[in-house]
């Protein structure tokens, strides 16, 4: 595809050169660049001018520093051999050139943020960008030289600000472009054919270049006009806007932009079907609540690096908005800032963002993904609910709570790495999440909301580490595919319904911190075969562990332990191990299950000074080591004090207060 690309660009440029355009690179200015010290594959951040530097991070190239960017030649740009990879560009206020052949071929960028210090972008600044659906042009350009946006195949609609006084040859042939509007009635646009293709309708004022150059080349001209007006700032003229037949919302002035009540308070809001653009000028310091609600036409928004915040609902429902790129003055979007924008694919969010609010990004259905910026503390409630196809999500070590429904519905995310940094999961996190498969839980997480993970089909394991000290009820809810599960010595409670409706629950074992197990905890677990549950246990719930149709044993520890009086809360299919006389045995002499009593079938001393540790063996199989101190350690396998009894044992406790596991205590 490059090699072809190549091929048209040399045909294009004989026939530039047949028009009487000198194209040669001593003509044309072009700077020598230095030799790279490394492989182009290898290197992520170089100069790219006398004062600038550039940066390659994942998809984003940042271009930084002062002055003129290096005018590049064909395919020496330094970041050329990545030009598949990069999706999003973001110049930096300073910069005051695009350098010839700068973005040449990056095939998949589909966002490129302009500063309004930049005067001229230089020739086939952007050629072949066939990824490229918008772009918005400060008013500080000058002069778009030629070929600058040749080949774009995919740029449908553009607006030339009236800062810009040339257009070269060829800048904006591309042949899906259907609307191009030239503020500036006396621009210079260069008198080819060539320059602007015939699909598209040239929108300028009357008598202006702009329509002198329609009618001579048979183009499709429309009067350019504003029709409406009015003001928008907080303290009322500090901020004007103008909508324009083209489509265009501009907003210009100084300071903050009114916070609406409601959608229909914004001045344009009876107009809001004609907005298709929208540019907002340096100076606003602030988009205001409910500003562009439903503007389901919008296309393109250009923010400047004055505004620090983006207000509540500010984009609700944009759903023609792909692409948006915020600020780095920006620090907090509001809640709803851009809810349902359901064609929204890229979003960049700085690292100047510290504050994202409830329901942010909720219902972003065409959104793959998403960096959390460093310096957000908290992720809340809903801020990417809904997100159906969200494929990956980074969460900086600065976040330190996951708040409620904050990633529920995302449909498409397979695995999660949760920071150190968060303390808690709330209720209903990841629930509905059909494709997780993994999720790796920190030990800094000390609670796991109600249904933090409910309905996540595809999670086959998860560990929960002990500084976890309370899961809530529905926590892993019809996770069908879950096989094991260890229930940390932090842990006090299971709830009602945790595991219900784990189908491919095999395993489980409960520390002997637990007290209680809550109503239904464990129904519809119809793979697990045997539990053991531990003697701190004092209470079993109602139908715990209804329709486990597989379970053949249950080892109940506690004697007193209270177990819900109804013959749901064991099956029929379990045999219950238990003391004499106990709570056990009552249980299921009233519901006529088997009963086993428990009983110690071997024990002895296996301390490293002797009775310091005892252990004991019982008929249910649960060896159980106790005391205070160290193991002791076998010289071979044969000399563990259980050996003979290794046939018998089917789960082991070691007990608080136990320092060491001896040399080959339990091999073989």
């Amino acid at each position: 595809m490059k090699m072809m690309k190549r091929i048209v660009s040399a045909c294009l440029a004989l026939s530039i050169a047949a028009m009487g355009v000198p194209m040669t690179p001593d003509s044309m200015g072009i700077l020598p660049l230095q030799p790279l010290s490394a492989s182009a594959a290898e290197i992520t951040t170089g100069s790219c001018g006398e004062n600038l530097t550039w940066v390659l991070d994942g998809g984003t190239l940042t271009i930084s520093g002062e002055g003129a960017m290096t005018d590049f030649w064909a395919s020496n740009a330094p970041w050329y051999n990545n030009t598949d990879s990069i999706t999003n560009v973001v110049i930096e206020d300073g910069v005051t050139s695009i350098g010839m052949y700068a973005f040449k071929n990056c095939s998949s960028l589909i966002s490129v943020t302009i500063p309004d210090s930049v005067t001229s972008i230089e020739d086939s600044a952007f050629e072949c960008c066939d990824a490229l659906t918008t772009i918005t042009i400060p008013d500080s350009v000058t002069s778009i030289k030629q070929l600058a946006f040749l080949g774009c195949s995919s740029l449908t609609t553009i607006t030339i600000p009236d800062g810009v006084t040339s257009i070269g040859v060829q800048a904006f042939f591309c042949h899906s472009l259907t609307s191009i509007t030239i503020q500036n009635p006396e621009c210079e646009i260069y008198d080819s054919e060539y320059t602007i293709p015939s699909t598209a309708t040239i929108y300028g004022y009357a008598d202006s270049t702009a329509q002198a150059y329609a009618e001579k080349y048979g183009r499709t001209f429309a009067e350019y006009s504003i029709i409406a007006s009015g003001e928008c700032g907080l303290k009322g003229d500090n901020l004007t806007w103008t909508l324009d037949s083209t489509g265009l919302l501009t907003i210009s002035g100084e300071g903050a932009m009114t916070n609406w009540k409601s959608s229909s308070y914004a001045p344009w809001y009876s107009d809001r079907e004609n907005i298709t653009d929208i540019v907002i000028e340096d100076g606003v310091t602030s988009i205001g609540n409910y500003a562009f609600y439903y503007c389901d036409k919008l296309t393109t928004i250009a923010i400047p690096d004055s505004i620090t915040s983006i207000g509540s609902s500010a984009f609700y429902k944009c759903s023609g908005l792909t692409t948006i790129t915020i600020p780095d003055s920006v620090t907090s979007i509001g809640n709803s800032a851009f809810s349902n924008c359901d064609d929204l694919t890229s979003v960049i969010i700085p690292d100047s963002v510290i504050n994202i609010e409830s329901c942010a990004f909720l219902g972003c259905h065409a959104l793959t993904s998403i960096i959390i910026p460093y310096g957000v503390t908290g992720i809340a409630e809903s801020t990417f609910g809904d997100c159906t196809g969200l494929t990956s999500i980074t969460i900086p070590d600065s976040v330190v709570k996951i708040g409620d429904h904050a990633f529920s519905e995302c449909d498409a995310l397979t695995s999660v790495t949760i920071p150190d940094s968060v303390i808690s999961i709330e209720n209903c996190a990841f629930s509905g999440c059909d494709a997780l498969t993994s999720v790796t839980i920190p030990d800094s997480v000390t609670s796991i909301g109600d249904s933090a993970f409910f309905g996540c089909p595809s999670l086959t394991t998860i560990t929960i580490p002990d500084s976890v000290t309370s899961i809530g009820v529905l926590a892993f809810q019809d996770c069908s595919s879950l096989t094991v599960i260890t229930i940390p010595e932090s842990v006090t409670s299971i709830g009602s319904q945790t595991f219900y409706g784990c189908y491919a629950l095999t395993s489980v074992t409960i520390s002997d911190s637990v007290t209680s197990i809550g109503s239904s905890a464990f129904d519809n677990c119809s793979t697990l075969t045997t539990i053991t549950i531990p003697d701190s246990v004092t209470s079993i719930g109602w139908s715990a562990f209804s329709n486990c149709s597989a379970l053949t044993s249950i080892t109940i520890q506690n004697p007193e332990c209270e177990i819900y009086n109804d013959e749901d809360t064991i099956p029929s299919t379990a045999t219950i191990h238990g003391y004499a006389d106990s709570t056990a045995q009552s249980y299921a002499e009233k519901y006529e299950r088997t009963f086993v009593e428990i009983t110690i079938i071997a024990s002895g001393e296996c301390g490293a000074e002797g009775d310091n540790l005892t252990w004991t063996l019982d008929s249910a199989g649960l060896l159980t080591i106790s005391g205070e101190g160290e193991m002791v350690d076998c010289a071979t396998y044969s000399d563990s004090p259980w050996y003979d009894c290794r046939e018998s044992i089917t789960a082991v406790v070691i007990e608080d207060g136990v320092t060491s596991i001896g040399d080959l205590s339990f091999i073989d």
